[in-house]
This record gives structure tokens, C-alpha cells and sequence, in this order.
């Protein structure tokens, strides 16, 4: 229990892949299948490559295998943070990741900056493995354009990159942010205006 501490204490301040080995065996010692599964994966997960270690993390992950009840977690997008029950539990890593959990229901959900959170209930067993596949719909808000004439419209991002295009009046989705818009028509001088747009709103031009 006190090495579990130290190396957990060390791990939040500097992580390193021989330390999650280290809790991971901690774990195990322990009989705290679950928490030792989860940190041989971790490591196993890392680039550390000496084999001694990695030969052990496989055999001990067969082992503990029957011992828990896992989640395979994958998004669309990957890279999501895990949640499982209670956000206060912590995320247990990024998509894709297999993950221990107790025996029984669990709520699942992942979460990605920029993307609106995606949640499923898995059912899981000890010794079984379950899978748990999310997709992520993105934040975005709507931008509106309208004119009295007729003319061309181009919107651009911060990078001044064209992310839409056409004739008003065009209604385009975009992630949250700042942008340009121009309007050109014949006959008639230019025109530029910044707008920002905000999540899950209208802005009209």
C-alpha cells in the first residue's frame, strides 16, 4: 500500500512507463485485479521496449484477463477520454483502450474538446470483454449570410483558409471561432466584416 502511494504520487508529477509497471505489479501483489489490469495496459501501451518488462505486462494481462470484466472503447473520432459511472472515478485513458471494470452495468461515455460528449450502457461480465464503440458529433454554430444583390460571399478562418463559399443567401455549420466574411458584387465596392461564431447558435450577416 505505501509503495502504491509513492509511485502513484510519482507518477502525477513525472509519468513514466516503468512506473506504471511498477503500480501495475503493485496492484497485482495486492490481488487488485482491476487496478493492475488497467496499468499493464497503460504500460503496454507505452514505448518503452525492454522486453523483460513488456514479456512479463503479457503474461500478467492473460492472467488477469479472467479475473475482471473489460470494456473495449473506441471513438470516431479517436483520442476521447473514458469515462465510466462517475466523472469524480477520473477518465481511464483515451480511445482506443481496453479498459477493467467491476462486473455488471456500466454507463460509458467519452468526451473530446470541440466534440459533444457520447455515452453508452455495457452490460459485462468477469472474464468477458465487451465492446463499447462511440461516435463524436461535433460543436458547431451556424453562420447566415443574406444580400439585396446578387454577388459572391467567401468565409474565412483565423488561418485564411475558405471554409464556405456561394451566392447569398447560404447557410454554412462551423466550429465556434472567429471568421472573416467578404462580399463582392459588381458594381459595388467590396465588403468585409469579423464575426465570431458561437456553439449551437445562428449569426445572421
Amino acid at each position: 500500500d505505501a509503495a502504491v502511494r509513492e509511485f502513484l504520487l510519482s507518477e502525477q508529477t513525472a509519468p513514466n512507463p516503468r512506473t506504471a509497471f511498477n503500480i501495475a505489479l503493485c496492484f497485482e501483489r495486492l490481488n487488485r485485479a482491476a487496478e493492475a489490469y488497467s496499468y499493464f495496459i497503460e504500460y503496454t501501451a507505452s514505448s518503452d521496449n525492454e522486453e523483460t518488462r513488456r514479456s512479463y505486462s503479457r503474461q500478467a494481462l492473460e492472467s488477469l484477463s479472467k479475473k475482471v470484466a473489460r470494456i473495449d472503447v473506441t471513438s470516431n473520432p479517436p483520442g476521447a477520454r473514458i469515462f465510466v459511472d462517475k466523472k469524480e472515478h477520473g477518465d481511464y485513458g483515451v480511445t482506443p483502450r481496453t479498459i477493467a471494470v467491476g462486473p455488471g452495468a456500466h454507463r460509458i461515455w467519452v468526451e473530446l474538446p470541440g466534440y459533444h460528449p457520447s455515452e453508452q450502457a455495457v452490460q459485462v461480465a468477469l472474464g468477458q470483454l465487451e465492446p463499447a464503440s462511440m461516435s463524436l458529433s461535433p460543436i458547431v454554430g451556424t453562420v447566415s449570410v443574406s444580400s439585396t444583390v446578387p454577388g459572391q460571399v467567401l468565409v474565412r478562418n483565423t488561418s485564411g483558409e475558405t471554409v464556405a463559399q456561394g451566392t447569398p443567401p447560404i447557410q454554412r455549420p462551423l466550429p465556434p471561432g472567429s471568421y472573416e466574411i467578404s462580399f463582392s458584387a459588381s458594381g459595388y465596392a467590396p465588403w468585409r466584416s469579423l464575426v465570431e461564431i458561437r456553439p449551437e447558435t445562428t449569426t445572421d450577416t
